[in-house]
């Protein structure tokens, strides 16, 4: 289907909206809730550029191989794999083989909020600790089946009640998913290390636009900047202020691609003093203008 809406697809590929997708599709898929398979396929233009959703997203990787950054961290996907992509979750490619596919389900926060998930799990957290996870085969198989049976009734466009069905399907296929999830939460035991990077990637995901110096990271942390600096040099080979430019850079890039927004808002949106400070640290960072890099 999207092939045939690459023009349009291709202006808003890098900010993908649920109703704007529902709306490509038509009568493909109810209200908030889409099903991607062999019959209806993902647009390759979500391969090409930094993007990121205003849904949730859950595929299985059945063939080929790919690496993304999400959230600025890389993951290898391959068959097997499964991926959960939360909103705003920045999703950047790296490289894609010619065979990958993915099956996936692309909803919107609202069509499972009033579903009884929330209480028995907190899901959300344990996936952004790490949103691709390596399956059994009989995980594998499991969770083909979740996706083939939900495209099935997909199907039965006559069936008025799909949403509520869909919805139930949808929960059945989350609590298997959180299942997965949590036995991998239960064997995994986190060095220091590794949990002074999360709480230091958690705050950069959500301050990097307002915050660049390392002492606000190192004073939220109880921590002296040289402290945080050699710890974190020490676990990822990245200084702090690299990871801080990256999440900046790929906020910068996602707006240039899927707003219509002028340089200077962008800038005050970064914080930055004026756009020209802005062009100069974008420039630095990519070898192009943010002009460039839009009309790219």
């Amino acid at each position: 289907m999207f092939e045939n809406h690459g023009d349009m697809i291709k202006r808003n590929a890098h900010n993908f909206l649920v109703d704007e997708i529902f709306r490509l599709l038509g009568s493909f898929a109810i209200k908030d809730f889409i099903v991607f398979d062999e019959n209806n396929q993902i647009s390759d233009h979500i391969y090409e550029y930094s993007h990121h959703f205003d849904g949730i997203v859950f595929s299985v990787c059945t063939k080929g191989s790919a690496r993304f950054k999400i959230n600025l961290q890389e993951y290898t996907l391959c068959s097997k794999m499964i991926v959960m992509i939360l909103p705003n979750m920045i999703i950047e490619p790296v490289e894609i083989s010619e065979d990958f596919f993915l099956k996936s389900l692309f909803f919107s926060f609202d069509f499972v909020a009033d579903l009884p998930l929330y209480s028995d799990f907190d899901l959300f957290e344990i996936i952004e600790k790490d949103p691709c996870i390596l399956v059994s085969d009989e995980d594998y198989r499991n969770l083909l089946k979740f996706h083939s049976f939900i495209a099935e009734q997909n199907n039965r466009k006559e069936e008025s009640s799909f949403q509520e069905i869909a919805k139930g399907l949808l929960l059945a296929l989350l609590a298997e998913v959180s299942s997965l999830y949590s036995d991998k939460e239960n064997v995994s035991i986190q060095t220091q290390s590794e949990r002074l990077f999360g709480k230091f990637f958690s705050l950069v995901r959500k301050h990097h636009k307002n915050e660049r110096k390392i002492a606000f990271y190192a004073t939220t942390l109880c921590l002296s900047p040289k402290y945080l600096s050699s710890k974190i040099k020490k676990k990822t080979r990245k200084s702090i202020l690299v990871w801080i430019h990256e999440a900046v850079i790929a906020s910068a890039k996602i707006q240039l691609k899927s707003s219509n927004e002028t340089i200077e808002q962008i800038s005050e949106k970064l914080n930055f003093t004026d756009s020209s400070s802005f062009c100069r640290f974008f420039r630095k960072h990519t070898g192009m203008t943010p002009l460039q890099y839009r009309k790219k």
